[in-house]
């Protein structure tokens, strides 16, 4: 017997004996009542269900936003998919997963550039090294565009220099 039919029986049992013991109208009002009283319960748990989910979704995005201020991507998406995870349809749950999505794709691009970056940094001090002055600059040139910075620039002018 599943647990939907033993509450059956036992309700069934119940009314009986109200009825036996009270009298049909008495049992009735009495029966009404309960019913009453159980949904009354039932909405009350429910009330306390949502509430739940309101603080859960709450401390998920409140997390989620303090690790993203962090730069922690990763673990913020982490913390928008529990918030998800109660409450799939919430708007400011899923506005914030697009926006670390479009920060986590802009984290990786910036690496991918920095890496090359760095690969064009590494072969034109090589090309500067061997004499081949034209090439380093314009390794340096490809990698100022791609991460600008000041150790770059003082090697692309040196190469510029060395050019002339």
């Amino acid at each position: 017997m599943d647990a939907g039919s033993n509450r059956r029986a036992r309700r069934c049992m119940l009314r009986r004996k109200v009825v036996r013991e009270c009298g049909l109208l008495p049992a009735l009002a009495c029966l009404g009542l309960l019913a009453s009283l159980a949904l009354e319960a039932r909405q009350a748990e429910v009330e306390r269900q949502q509430e739940r989910i309101v603080q859960i979704v709450a401390d998920s995005l409140a997390r989620a936003r303090s690790l993203a201020a962090g730069g922690r991507y990763e673990e913020a998406m982490q913390a928008v998919d529990r918030a998800l995870a109660v409450d799939a349809e919430n708007a400011e749950a899923i506005d914030l997963k697009e926006s670390l999505r479009q920060n986590i794709a802009g984290e990786l691009e910036r690496r991918d550039r920095l890496l090359r970056a760095e690969g064009l940094v590494e072969l034109g001090r090589e090309r500067l090294a061997q004499g081949s002055f034209d090439q380093a600059a314009s390794l340096f040139s490809q990698a100022l565009d791609l991460a600008p910075s000041e150790e770059v620039r003082r090697l692309w002018e040196e190469a510029q220099r060395r050019v002339r």
